[in-house]
């Protein structure tokens, strides 16, 4: 019994396992939303976009009634992904790697440029949500694009400059 658990244990905590696993949700997700018909049409429609009210979709409580305003939607969506990105990225190496490990008892920073820095974290944080999370509220798939984009963009470079040297099985 105990070797079961174990093989059970082992199984869920294996990387390509959770692969597969969110993989295998994410299809079956899109599959049933697809058949049952849960994405409301609005969300594949590209530029200006009106709801079946005949109001137009709003981001942060502007009215995007021209192409003009979809891309600079496009624009501050996807460079506040990319920043918020490389933000995190550069904050969790140079910073989190000292700051937040126990073992580290010397932080190679000047101390006023580490609280600052900290301490303006949290609202960069939530400001850096907002934006993003206003993008996605508009469910519209032109607006999750960029995010996708950038995330990819942003995290590609630091993902391989961690790969760098590295020696697999």
């Amino acid at each position: 019994m105990n070797n079961i658990i174990s093989k059970f244990l082992n199984l869920i905590n294996n990387p390509k396992f959770a692969l597969i696993i969110i993989l295998l949700f994410i299809l079956i997700f899109f599959l049933s939303e697809g058949f049952t018909g849960g994405f409301d049409p609005a969300f594949y429609t590209f530029g200006p976009t009106q709801d079946t009210n005949g109001n137009y979709i709003s981001f942060m409580g502007i009215q995007v009634k021209k192409w003009k305003h979809v891309i600079i939607i496009y624009l501050i969506t996807f460079i506040s992904v990319l920043l918020s990105i490389y933000y995190n990225n550069v904050l969790d190496i140079k910073v989190g790697a000292y700051v937040f490990n126990h073992a580290v008892k010397h932080i190679p920073f000047n101390k006023v440029w580490s609280y600052v820095v900290l301490l303006l974290d949290p609202l960069i944080q939530i400001i850096l949500f907002i934006i993003r999370f206003y993008a996605t509220a508009t469910l519209q798939i032109q607006y999750i694009i960029p995010q996708i984009l950038a995330t990819y963009i942003g995290e590609v470079p630091f993902i391989l400059n961690w790969l760098v040297g590295k020696t697999f099985i």
